[in-house]
């Protein structure tokens, strides 16, 4: 969380997140923290998709609904963006 946080060594800390995941599958926190990752290096949707889900776990945390307006908004950003190269 502090590397998302930090902008810093952020394939790193994806790998480190998805590991975490992969161990705890439903921790939110962890989830969290990877939908953050993923948004910073460019994967809005993906990040969207997994706080979703996080947020069918626990409808009650605020800050999980906050992520996913902002993830979609991310998104439509990229998308709407005429420098942006499909991938």
């Amino acid at each position: 969380w502090s590397a998302a946080m930090n902008g810093r060594h952020l394939p790193e800390a994806l790998r480190l997140a998805r590991r975490a995941v992969s161990i705890e599958p439903d921790s939110a926190i962890y989830r969290d923290t990877l939908a953050e990752l993923l948004a910073m290096t460019g994967h809005p949707e993906q990040a969207a998709q997994i706080e979703r889900a996080c947020v069918l776990d626990d409808p009650g945390q605020w800050h999980l609904h906050q992520q996913i307006r902002r993830f979609d908004a991310m998104s439509a950003e990229s998308s709407s963006d005429p420098d942006t190269i499909p991938q």
